[in-house]
């Protein structure tokens, strides 16, 4: 009989605290001097050790209570500046309340949605209580909550790729076996220095990095992404000046940083983990940010290709790869401690080697959406990922997605695969080239100017398909999410037209 397509990631870790309040007090007791440094859009620098923080996080909490928020309410806060981000949500997690951070104006919320952390009131909606620099200014309220771990603590969102984007809670046991397995199966420890350029209302800025390092009480440095995309070589440059251990980039971000690399006098040598992945992983672009970074003592086997979601917390599967021997789709890995994936049909788990859509489950796997929002769950428990993906060597291959998948000619191909062939066609932009299917056929979107001869002999060559059409956008008007994936809905209505 043949084996089965389940990969499981060993026994649960140990947690060590019943909730995210305790870990930021014991940071606070560990940690002296700076810990968290936030670099704005304008490249403004400010330091906070975490004393710091949690100190300006109670002065908060009391301004919140004082305004009337109640234990589980939810709190959206919309921040544009990072650090006073961070302090808002750190207050709601010290006064029992369910953050909201969003990095968009906030419409069409629901009246469950009760209290707004922002700079300016909504003509509608929930309750405003004011921005977080008036907040910090009145006395702190130490009585904080404890927690359970079963409590909502936060909720996040998810990408959008394949819709309109869905409400995620998340406990303090899915953040904090996240945190816990991550450390475990990465090696990580309090010398860590690590490095984020997404937004922090974003799952990966906020949980699979500030929520992590504050575990940790490591030093930690989040980079406004406005002033990173401004000039990627600004990536570089933090890496350097702050001796960064642990990193994290989409596709589209290594390939920034990897074209303005150049000539420089950068020192990589203490930056062993770059977690890849937030959008399709690519062997070429594993081997351009490698060779590129190489001359200034990047280990080869720094880029770990990684898989990850909202729902489950943010990433959990990654592991060492080598460049030179990878090939599109490359393998992410096994994953972390207290997560199992399998692949199934609709006949059940497949047959290592078959490809299957991908199902996950474990302590970091989110409850279920809310707001009358169904979640795929299985009658057995199992979270359906909506992404396609197969075992093979023991690790596990994401091939595409459900929303991805294209029946062209009466065959069904991946539009990843396709895009990943057209981004290598010269004088295409990486990251902004879409597949999908039209009235005619299949129908490719591609900011940049490859030659359309070039682009239909190469997804010929590769996939066996005519394109029926190639739409060539400006500049910015590539629909994608914030962490580069194409939006799917979006490119289907482009090509309705």
């Amino acid at each position: 009989m043949s084996e089965l397509s389940v990969i499981h990631g060993g026994p649960s870790p140990r947690l060590d605290a019943h909730g995210l309040g305790e870990v930021l007090t014991r940071a606070a007791a560990r940690s002296i001097g700076t810990a968290v440094v936030f670099i704005a859009a304008d490249g403004t620098e400010s330091r906070l050790s975490y004393a710091d923080l949690l100190d300006a996080a109670s002065r908060v909490l009391g301004g919140l209570r004082r305004a009337g928020v109640r234990v589980g309410e939810r709190v959206v806060v919309h921040q544009a500046d990072n650090r006073e981000l961070v302090t808002a949500f750190w207050a709601c997690v010290l006064g029992g309340f369910v953050a909201v951070p969003t990095g968009s104006a906030p419409t069409g919320l629901g009246p469950e949605y009760r209290w707004l952390v922002s700079d300016e009131p909504l003509p509608r909606g929930p309750r405003w209580v004011g921005p977080v620099s008036a907040l910090v200014e009145g006395p702190p309220d130490k009585d904080w909550v404890q927690a359970e771990l079963d409590d909502t603590v936060l909720l996040t969102t998810t990408a959008g790729s394949s819709g309109a984007p869905k409400a995620v809670p998340l406990t303090n046991r899915n953040v904090l076996s996240r945190s816990a397995a991550t450390i475990e199966d990465n090696g990580l420890d309090e010398h860590a220095v690590t490095f984020n350029s997404m937004p922090l209302d974003h799952v990966g800025g906020l949980v699979m990095f500030h929520l992590r390092d504050t575990h940790l009480a490591c030093t930690q440095v989040h980079a406004h992404r406005l002033w990173i995309t401004a000039d990627p070589a600004r990536w570089l440059d933090i890496a350097d000046r702050f001796g960064v251990t642990a990193a994290w980039g989409t596709t589209s971000a290594l390939e920034a940083v990897a074209e303005r690399a150049g000539t420089g006098t950068w020192d990589l040598s203490g930056l062993r983990y770059v977690m890849n992945g937030g959008e399709p992983v690519r062997a070429a672009t594993i081997r351009r940010f490698t060779a590129a970074l190489a001359p200034f003592g990047l280990p080869a086997t720094a880029v770990r290709p990684g898989w990850g979601m909202s729902e489950t917390s943010a990433g959990v599967i990654d592991h060492r790869v080598d460049p030179g021997a990878l090939a599109d789709p490359v393998p992410v890995g096994r994953p972390h401690a207290g997560i199992s994936v399998r692949v199934v049909d609709d006949n059940g788990v497949v047959a290592i080697g078959t490809e299957g859509r991908m199902q996950v489950r474990g302590d970091s796997v989110t409850p279920g959406y809310v707001d009358g929002t169904a979640t795929p769950f299985t009658e057995d428990g199992w979270l359906d990922t909506g992404d396609i993906a197969v075992v093979r060597d023991g690790s596990l291959v994401i091939t595409g997605t459900t929303a991805g998948a294209l029946r062209v000619a009466g065959a069904v191909h991946h539009a990843s695969a396709i895009e990943a062939t057209v981004s290598e066609v010269p004088g295409a932009r990486k990251g902004s080239v879409g597949a999908t299917t039209g009235v005619d056929g299949l129908v490719l979107f591609v900011e940049g100017a490859p030659d359309e001869g070039v682009v239909r002999s190469r997804v010929r060559e590769a996939h066996g398909l005519a394109p029926s059409r190639v739409v060539y956008l400006a500049d910015g008007e590539f629909p994608k999410t914030r962490t580069g994936k194409p939006r799917r809905a979006a490119l289907a209505e482009l090509a309705a037209f």
